[in-house]
């Protein structure tokens, strides 16, 4: 049985999409390519730092989202006794603290405030679902793009890791193959970007949770197209067949 994705989703760009719809759009996302290559099945969602990521990722990029959509809960009040609206972003106290010192924090750094200033005057710029036909093999790809400017593409990372180990940590979680992949993206969009940037907001509170722009080294950018490309290579020629064993 093939596990080539298909879907009734027109490749093209599609603004404020949910993110529920998003995720069922039956192609391959950058995860989904990672997972396989790593022998990976779903992986157990971290349901703590996914509600941090997300009103983390609505503070900078969606502030309406965040402005009508989240609710910091009271210190020591528990998150089973909210109830409100089913549809709110509800989270505990350190919750919210660790995600207002993440914005705030960025609101202070000259780069970082820029990027926040840009997502909110420029909305049409920000969360753009692409559907796209991979130009190798064919195979249907989607990802979601958090903002871009005239030149750059961004995607705001939340992370434990302070700036060093940051960078150090692209190669090792394979951050330069997302990197090519949402380019990759752009340019099947239409987008004609000079680059991409992390925009990584630190959720360490001992370290005054820091935010800062991270570009990843022009070797390493070529790296990850390419291991993209092969990836990409493998995952076409095995996925048509589940008898074969890449390992």
């Amino acid at each position: 049985m093939s596990t080539l994705r298909n879907s009734t989703v027109e490749p093209g760009t599609y603004r404020s999409m949910p993110d529920a719809e998003y995720r069922a759009i039956d192609a391959l996302s950058n995860s989904d390519l990672m997972a396989w290559a790593n022998g990976e099945g779903a992986k157990k969602i971290d349901e703590r730092n996914a509600r941090v990521g997300t009103a983390a990722h609505a503070m900078v990029l969606e502030p309406e989202v965040a402005a009508t959509k989240i609710v910091g809960l009271a210190p020591k009040q528990k998150r089973a006794s909210y109830d409100g609206p089913d549809d709110m972003l509800v989270l505990s106290h350190s919750e919210y603290q660790t995600v207002e010192g993440c914005y705030e924090s960025g609101l202070k750094h000259p780069q970082f405030s820029q990027i926040i200033k840009h997502a909110h005057a420029n909305r049409d710029m920000c969360e753009l679902a692409v559907v796209f036909t991979c130009p190798h093999t064919g195979i249907l790809r989607k990802a979601k793009l958090d903002m871009h400017t005239d030149e750059w593409l961004y995607d705001i990372k939340t992370t434990q890791s302070d700036p060093d180990k940051f960078a150090a940590s692209i190669a090792n979680f394979a951050y330069h193959v997302q990197a090519a992949t949402y380019l990759q993206a752009s340019r099947a969009a239409g987008l004609e970007l000079k680059g991409f940037r992390f925009a990584p907001m630190c959720k360490r509170k001992d370290m005054g949770y820091p935010c800062w722009i991270q570009e990843i080294d022009n070797d390493l950018l070529r790296a990850g197209w390419k291991e993209n490309e092969r990836l990409m290579g493998l995952y076409a020629r095995y996925a048509l067949d589940t008898t074969n064993d890449i390992g």
